[in-house]
């Protein structure tokens, strides 16, 4: 084997390595630069729909495409701590501090659009860290993603970033046994060549698999249903299959450019393109299958939704009817009142007719009306006799006052009825007035009071009547 072939030979092995080790998901691969800035907007816009505010703000996707992204979360539980990793395409500034009395340790990214927004964590070992939740906190006046950490007991998190990973560090009181080691892969036998002085071969040797500990999501019942959950469970392998397929096409077509000159490699490249042909065959595979999910699930909630609908237009019909109902009975029982209200009223003014007429009414027949009669008096000392006279002209009445009636006036009145100034004068002075038949008699005024008006007592019940309304109507009486 040529010093060429050699080379050639450790390239493509390099590159059968890096594909299938991007295929596994054992080396986190990146987007380009062009997709993650189209994600960011996205996230933006999701963000945005959920305030009920408008999905095209320029300024803020703009400032989205300049801004850091959250690519990753990944939780390690060690045999004495746990360490929970932010991925980030930069180092973008952040703060930590604790809250709830220590129990809950939160760190916010600054300047930093979440991919991972409205997702939670947890371990299946025993750990201190109940779960771990994660958010785009706040678009203005800085995109904020915040990382919480909910905690079973206080304690103080240690907090670092290195290069684009913060790490959160958290002691554990309960230890684990360390994962036994992994035995390393037999390397398959190679022909031993000796090397040229002028140059050695690069070996490339493939890494242990790490141990991982399995990460299993928390679904927020509050927000997210199980069927949305993995529908973006699913939409996020999609997403990294894509990248990885991408970069493997990146990669092998700049070795394809490299190596295109040496008609040696062609079998090799024949292979490598094998293999990328598989991979998108799988990619397509799994798009489909995942598409096929997704309607599934899609068709489902649809179908859910529709029957919800349907329950709550029934619950929606059946109150409606029943206010309709209601709301006929309240009328039928306000126009009753207001028909009692007016019979009420009628009543209340016949009886107040009925009252008036019994009040005028004195002796036997009624008096004349009077009312617009009205008289001036100053008088001092004047004889009762003297002034009744007077009255007794100014009015063109028939009065009749025996001997027994007696007494001296002293009065100054202005502009009053003429009867009411004469009822005035003689109970000054103990006497009434009292009529019978067209004849004004003055009587002492116990008997004018027994005479003068017929009384009787009758009881009302009032129903449907307003307070203030029948109190003008009984003032009257």
């Amino acid at each position: 084997m040529t010093k060429m072939s050699i080379k050639r030979s450790s390239i493509l092995l390099a590159i059968v390595l890096l594909a299938g080790t991007l295929w596994a998901g054992v080396v986190f691969a990146a987007m380009s630069a062009e997709e993650i800035g189209q994600r960011k907007q996205e996230v933006i816009r999701e963000s945005l729909q959920k305030l009920n505010q408008p999905t095209e703000n320029a300024a803020l996707l703009e400032a989205a495409v300049q801004a850091d992204a959250l690519l990753d979360i990944t939780l390690d539980r060690g045999v004495r701590e746990t360490r929970v990793t932010i991925v980030t395409t930069g180092e973008p500034a952040y703060e930590s501090f604790p809250l709830n009395g220590r129990q809950r340790a939160v760190v916010d990214v600054y300047n930093t659009i979440n991919f991972h927004s409205g997702d939670s964590y947890k371990l299946d070992e025993p750990s201190v860290i109940r779960s771990v939740r994660t958010s785009l906190f706040q678009l203005e006046p800085q995109f904020t993603s915040r990382v919480v950490l909910d905690l079973n007991k206080a304690l103080d998190a240690r907090v670092s970033q290195q290069g684009n990973k913060i790490e959160i560090v958290v002691a554990e009181d309960v230890e684990i046994p360390a994962p036994a080691p992994v035995a390393p892969e037999e390397p398959a036998p190679v022909a031993q060549v000796a090397p040229e002085p002028e140059e050695v071969a690069p070996v490339v040797e493939k890494p242990a698999e790490a141990p991982v500990i399995e990460v299993a999501r928390v679904e927020e019942p509050a927000e997210v249903s199980q069927e949305a959950a993995q529908m973006q469970e699913l939409e996020a392998k999609l997403a990294v299959a894509a990248a990885q397929l991408e970069e493997s096409k990146v990669r092998a077509a700049e070795l394809e450019k490299k190596l295109e000159a040496d008609p040696e490699t062609e079998a090799e490249m024949e292979e490598l393109r094998k293999q990328l042909d598989a991979q998108k065959q799988a990619y397509a595979e799994l798009k489909a299958s995942s598409d096929a999910d997704v309607s599934t699930k899609l068709s489902e909630l649809e179908r859910e939704l529709k029957t919800e609908l349907e329950e709550t237009a029934r619950e929606a019909a059946k109150i409606a009817q029943a206010q309709k109902a209601a709301l006929e009975e309240l009328e039928e029982k306000l126009a009753a009142e207001a028909a009692e209200k007016e019979r009420l009223s009628m009543e209340l003014a016949r009886k107040a007719e009925e009252a008036a007429s019994s009040r005028k009414q004195v002796g036997n027949g009624l008096p004349p009306d009077l009312s617009d009669q009205r008289v001036s008096l100053n008088f001092k000392d004047a004889s009762l006799i003297s002034v009744l006279e007077i009255l007794k002209r100014k009015a063109n009445i028939n009065l009749l006052a025996g001997r027994e009636v007696t007494g001296k006036v002293t009065a100054m009145l202005d502009d009053v009825p003429l009867m009411k100034a004469m009822e005035l004068v003689l109970r000054e002075n103990g006497y009434g007035l009292v009529y019978e038949e067209g004849i004004y008699r003055v009587v002492p005024l116990e008997l004018a009071e027994q005479m003068g008006v017929a009384t009787a007592t009758e009881t009302f019940k009032l129903e449907y009547a307003v307070a203030s309304e029948a109190m003008l109507v009984v003032k009257e009486i």
